[in-house]
């Protein structure tokens, strides 16, 4: 099951912002691109073509990555206001 949703462009914005901040994510996120003739292991975590964060699991989904600066704001809209906002379990 998939779940789509769409971001306000001014959350999406806070939350690249909370990346850059974010201890755990702003090495993901600052990752340069790699060159044709750069050796690495590829990362877990990729940049959507909308400048979000990304973990691939290992089923290869894409699960969306918020910045612990917003984690109480995200289960807040999640879970107390089912009008506008969706929950899959």
């Amino acid at each position: 099951p998939h779940l789509l949703v769409e971001l306000d462009p001014d959350f999406a914005k806070r939350m690249k912002e909370g990346y850059a901040k974010d201890p755990s994510l702003r090495v993901y996120y600052s990752e340069t691109i790699p060159q044709a003739d750069t050796v690495l292991t590829p990362s877990r975590y990729v940049r959507g073509p909308t400048g979000l964060l990304y973990f691939v699991d290992a089923d290869w989904h894409q699960r969306l990555c918020i910045p612990r600066s917003m984690i109480q704001e995200v289960l807040t809209l999640m879970h107390e206001k089912p009008d506008s906002a969706a929950h899959e379990g």
